[in-house]
């Protein structure tokens, strides 16, 4: 469980959240959010699970039971449900134009390699 407090820490100050502001989103002291940051105590099921919704991952990352945090902003979430509205025709020019995107950044990373 040592991990969970880092991940928890690491997430709000990447998020640029305050502890208090996170105690206010859950309704809880802003100590209760210290103790959880520093392995001193630990939220119940609801609050892990709110805590997750908030920063976007899983239970599963903020345990530690997983590496993988695919955590999304704002705008990508936007940007995901914007897809899925799309017909057939938009996905394909959203991909086309992605794919050309991706290209040219392996491109440019290439090109770094061999002048660095």
């Amino acid at each position: 469980m040592n991990i969970f407090y880092k991940r928890l820490k690491s997430l709000r100050i990447e998020s640029g959240l305050s502890q208090q502001d996170i105690a206010d989103k859950l309704n809880i002291s802003r100590s209760a959010i210290g103790k959880y940051e520093t392995g001193a105590a630990y939220p119940d099921i609801e609050k892990l699970m709110l805590l997750a919704e908030l920063y976007n991952c899983s239970v599963d990352y903020l345990l530690g039971i997983s590496d993988n945090n695919p955590i999304l902003t704002k705008e990508e979430l936007e940007l995901i449900q914007n897809y899925r509205l799309l017909d057939e025709r938009g996905k394909a020019v959203v991909n086309s134009v992605i794919n050309v995107e991706h290209e040219q950044l392996n491109i440019d990373k290439g090109d770094k390699k061999a002048t660095g």
